[in-house]
């Protein structure tokens, strides 16, 4: 059995409606790098990239999001 972890930022800002220009403006977190956790283009997840990108949404949304929120598993056999 396999285990895919992914995140899913992305489909926390669509229902939120938030873009990533909003978002790399809120955080001031690099655009290459919004872009690679937005679109799953990471192999190594930085958790104080992850925290603040993690403010930035609760702070537009003024919702309380967590980790659980913006990070998935499945399992595959």
């Amino acid at each position: 059995m396999t285990t895919k972890i992914f995140l899913t930022i992305k489909e926390v800002m669509e229902k939120e409606r938030i873009t990533q220009k909003l978002l790399i403006e809120r955080t001031g977190v690099r655009p290459a790098t919004l872009s690679k956790y937005v679109n799953n283009y990471v192999s190594r997840i930085d958790f104080e990239v992850m925290a603040t990108i993690l403010d930035g949404i609760n702070a537009i949304t003024e919702k309380d999001y967590t980790i659980h929120d913006l990070v998935k598993s499945e399992r595959k056999d």
